[in-house]
């Protein structure tokens, strides 16, 4: 019943005002651009009156006395799924159910120089068997993002809850996706504009996400602190050069190694290229650091990429390479598993397991029938790097232990992806996935293939 009462409220809202709206002409339709991140818009500019008005505009942008503006937005999400052998078999035979989200969010601007951020959660997999797996499925309501903005003449002060996404998102992201729950952090982040490029600097506690009211907190958890700077390279906007270095500090890390403190330093680099239809985004970094009493040598590669042929239907065909250090000799004290923070996970739709001691190529292929249609074929081949370390979930349990006596292979995983921008409001996804479970797997418990089916509903304003 809770299902069918969300979904009485959700799905009018989402076809309430999808015929009829055509995106503005530039520049307004960049002025209208829906974001990522929320708290990154700014729709002052509607006091000037809209070409094309939208019917959520009264609540875009509310005069207040003063240089003071409000604006009210909202992201609403419906994620049904269909597992067949979730985690290769050692889950349920069959778990249909369907992930809910909303996002409300309030920016108040008291001038160019001031604001206030808020952004409430509320998350629930109603349906599913075996109920919310714990951290990434459920929160009654919570505060998501609540920070205060002082902005100067090249950049801005965050202090408060807040998300970070850092580069590409490959290392520290919000973590969206097929996970239900976001990952807000408490702290204060720095961003100044120079001639040069862009400097960020942050530092972070990692919130826990709990299921009750307003209960989630910061208390004991790892910290995270860093630096980023951002280049344009000269002539090409689209072009980015950048370099961060990060620490973390984790009271209890737990690996197959073990459990311990985990102090771990990253220092890392990332190129993105776009020319004549050739686009490539290249990231590497190296960890180290103390875990316990023994150290820690990660690392990490990933190159993403494809050519984009200049005809009808846009068509495209692309590659995903990404290794990911494992951990070389279980119980030697030591810890060579790559750790990203909460990194956006590059093995599928439902990517069944994380980035640790996870390699793995992808094959791509995609065309645009419109121009708000993409249809998308992708195959992955994924195995460990070290045979001595176990697989890991998104959330860095381990899944399965690590033997040097198994395979390397985990999975070939295959999927088709269909995604229709209905609007500038509603986007409409719909996956279906094959994982063929590899030698490791199928030498472990379980070790069945998985079928998987997503159709997921996003409204925004």
């Amino acid at each position: 019943m809770q299902l069918r009462s969300l979904l009485r409220v959700v799905l009018p809202l989402l076809f309430l005002t999808q015929h009829g709206l055509l995106l503005a002409a530039a520049p307004e339709a960049t002025l209208r651009t829906l974001r990522f991140s929320r708290e990154d818009e700014d729709w002052r500019w509607l006091a000037q009156g809209s070409a094309e008005p939208d019917p959520w505009d009264a609540l875009k942008y509310i005069g207040l006395p003063g240089d003071a503006a409000l604006s009210l937005g909202a992201d609403l999400r419906v994620y049904g799924e269909h597992y067949s052998h979730e985690n290769f078999g050692t889950g349920v035979a069959y778990n249909d159910y369907a992930q809910t989200r909303a996002l409300l969010h309030a920016d108040l601007r008291f001038s160019d120089h001031w604001r206030v951020f808020t952004q409430l959660q509320h998350e629930d997999v109603p349906g599913r068997e075996g109920g919310p797996r714990r951290v990434i499925d459920r929160n009654d309501l919570d505060l998501n993002q609540a920070f205060v903005e002082a902005s100067f003449g090249q950049g801005w002060l965050r202090l408060g809850r807040q998300e970070l996404n850092l580069g590409a998102g490959r290392v520290i992201s919000p973590r969206d996706g097929f996970l239900n729950t976001r990952q807000p952090l408490d702290g204060a982040r720095l961003q100044y504009n120079t001639s040069l490029g862009r400097v960020e600097v942050f530092s972070f506690h990692q919130l826990q996400v709990k299921p009750r009211l307003f209960d989630d907190s910061s208390g004991g958890m790892p910290h995270w602190w860093g630096a980023q700077f951002s280049h344009t390279l000269k002539g090409q906007p689209a072009e980015r050069l950048e370099f961060y270095a990060l620490g973390y500090d984790n009271p209890r890390g737990t690996y197959w190694e073990g459990s311990a403190r985990e102090l771990r330093r990253t220092l890392g680099a990332r190129l993105f290229l776009q020319r004549n239809g050739w686009d490539h985004d290249l990231e590497a970094n190296y960890q180290f650091g103390s875990f316990g009493k023994g150290h820690i040598n990660a690392w990490s590669v990933n190159s993403e990429g494809g050519y984009t042929f200049a005809q009808r239907y846009k068509p495209r065909l692309g590659w995903y390479l990404s290794l990911n250090s494992g951990d070389r000799q279980s119980g030697d004290g030591d810890l060579q598993t790559y750790r990203p923070f909460m990194g956006r996970n590059p093995w599928g739709q439902f990517a069944p397991f994380g980035f640790p001691n996870g390699d793995g190529i992808q094959w791509n292929a995609n065309i645009r029938p419109t121009a708000n249609l993409k249809l998308t074929a992708r195959q992955f081949y994924v195995w460990r790097n070290s045979p001595g370390d176990g697989l890991y979930s998104g959330g860095f349990l381990v899944l399965r232990p690590g033997t040097t006596q198994q395979s390397r292979a985990i999975e070939i995983q295959s999927e088709l992806l269909c995604e229709y921008e209905v609007s500038r409001h509603l986007r409409v996804t719909a996956a279906v996935s094959h994982a063929q479970a590899g030698a490791y797997i199928r030498q472990g418990s379980g070790g069945k293939n998985i079928d998987y089916g997503a159709l997921v509903l996003l409204y925004r304003f």
